[in-house]
C-alpha cells in the first residue's frame, strides 16, 4: 500500500521526469501538508514550525536539470538543432563526448541490485552526433518552414507581412541564395559521408552510408516538400531525434529512461498477465495482510453463481472460486485501474 509520501514522490517523479516544471512547482506547494490549528485554520509554514519538506528542498535541483532538458527537447522539435547542439555540449557533455563511459548508472543500494532500464535506442555519443548532424541537413534543405509549438506557449493567427520586391529582383535573389544554399548543402553532406565512413564498426558504418544515400537524395529537388522524399522532413522524424537524445540525458546522468510510475506500471501489467495466463489462484480476500488488496478489480464470485459462466467458463475474464475460495488471478488493466480511483 502507497504512503501518502510515497504518491506525493511519484507524482513529482512523473512530472519532473516529463520535464512539466511549472506544474511540478504548484504540485509541492498545493500538496505540502497543511498545519491546521484547534479553530481549524492554517498555521504558518512547515519550515517555521521547524518541519522540512525534502521534496520542496530539493525541488529546483531537480527542475533546473528537467529545464533543460525541455529546452533541448523544444530546440530539436523547433528544427533549430545547433542550438541543442550547444546546449547538450554545455550542460550534458557526455552525451556526445565519444570518450565517455556507457552510461552512469545511479549509485543508490536499490540501483545496484534493480534490473535496469535503460532507452531503446542507441545512446553511442558518435550516433547521437551523427543522427543530430543528419537532421541539421534535413532542416537545411526545407524551402517551407515546419512550424512547431510547444504546448502552452500563445500562437500569433497572423504572421507578419513579408517585405515586397520587383519581380526581377526577387528571381535574381532567389536563384544566387538557392545556388549559395545548394553549396552548404554539398558542403554538409560531404562531411556527413566523411563522419560516417569514420564510424569504428562496419555494421554502423553500412548502416548510416545507406541512410545517407537517401537523405542526401533531398538535394535534387527544388520543392523537397511535395517530392517522394517528403517523409524525411516530417515532424515524426524530429521527435525521434528528440526522444533518442533525451533517453541519452538520462542514461548519462544516473536516471531512469521512464519514469517510476510508468515503469510500475508495466511491472505490474506483466505479472499480473503471467499470473492470468498461468491460472494462478490468489488467496481469499480474509487471508489478505490488513491494509493490502491487488491493483486489479478482484470481486470473486459467489459460488452459486459459477453455473452461469457457462462449462468451463470459456469466454469470460472471471472464474469461479475453488473450495477454498481463492480465485484465478485476473489481468491487470490500466485503464479500468486509473477510472476505479
Amino acid at each position: 500500500m502507497l504512503t501518502l509520501g510515497t504518491q506525493r514522490d511519484l507524482v513529482f517523479d512523473y512530472l519532473c521526469h516529463s520535464a512539466f516544471t511549472e506544474t511540478a512547482r504548484a504540485f509541492v506547494r498545493d500538496s505540502a501538508v497543511k498545519h491546521i490549528d484547534a479553530d481549524g485554520d492554517e498555521m504558518m509554514s512547515a519550515e517555521a514550525l521547524g518541519h522540512s519538506d525534502l521534496l520542496a528542498e530539493t525541488m529546483d535541483d531537480n527542475l533546473a536539470q528537467a529545464e533543460v532538458r525541455r529546452e533541448i527537447r523544444v530546440n530539436i522539435l523547433s528544427g533549430r538543432v545547433d542550438d541543442a547542439i550547444s546546449l547538450l555540449r554545455t550542460h550534458f557533455p557526455d552525451v556526445l563526448n565519444p570518450d565517455a563511459n556507457a552510461y552512469t548508472t545511479a549509485q543508490t543500494p536499490e540501483a545496484k541490485t534493480a534490473f535496469k532500464y535503460i532507452p531503446s535506442t542507441s545512446v553511442d555519443p558518435t550516433h547521437l552526433h551523427l543522427n543530430l548532424n543528419i537532421l541539421g541537413f534535413i532542416e537545411s534543405a526545407r524551402t517551407v518552414p515546419l512550424l512547431y509549438h510547444h504546448p502552452g506557449t500563445r500562437v500569433s493567427l497572423s504572421p507578419p507581412p513579408l517585405p515586397s520586391m520587383p519581380l526581377n529582383k526577387e528571381r535574381a535573389s532567389d536563384d544566387k541564395e538557392c545556388s549559395e544554399q545548394q553549396l552548404i548543402l554539398l558542403h554538409k553532406a560531404q562531411k556527413l559521408y566523411c563522419q560516417a565512413g569514420s564510424l569504428p564498426k562496419a555494421d554502423d558504418r553500412a548502416l548510416y552510408l545507406k541512410e545517407l544515400s537517401q537523405v542526401t537524395a533531398l538535394l535534387a529537388y527544388t520543392d523537397p516538400e511535395n517530392s517522394i522524399m517528403a517523409t524525411y522532413l516530417s515532424q515524426e522524424r524530429r521527435e525521434a531525434v528528440a526522444d533518442q537524445i533525451e533517453g541519452a540525458i538520462l542514461c548519462r546522468t544516473g536516471q531512469e529512461a521512464i519514469s517510476r510510475i510508468e515503469l510500475a506500471s508495466r511491472d505490474t501489467t506483466v505479472i499480473w498477465a503471467e499470473l492470468n495466463e498461468r491460472n494462478h489462484h490468489l488467496p481469499p480476500p480474509q487471508k489478505w495482510p490488513v491494509g493490502i488488496r491487488p491493483p486489479v478489480h478482484f470481486a470473486p464470485v459467489p459460488r452459486q453463481e459459477a453455473s452461469t459462466l457457462g462449462g468451463d467458463g470459456a469466454g469470460s475474464t472471471k472464474t469461479a472460486p475453488d473450495s477454498s475460495g481463492s480465485q484465478a488471478a485476473p489481468p491487470f488493466d490500466l485503464t479500468e485501474f486509473l477510472d476505479s480511483k
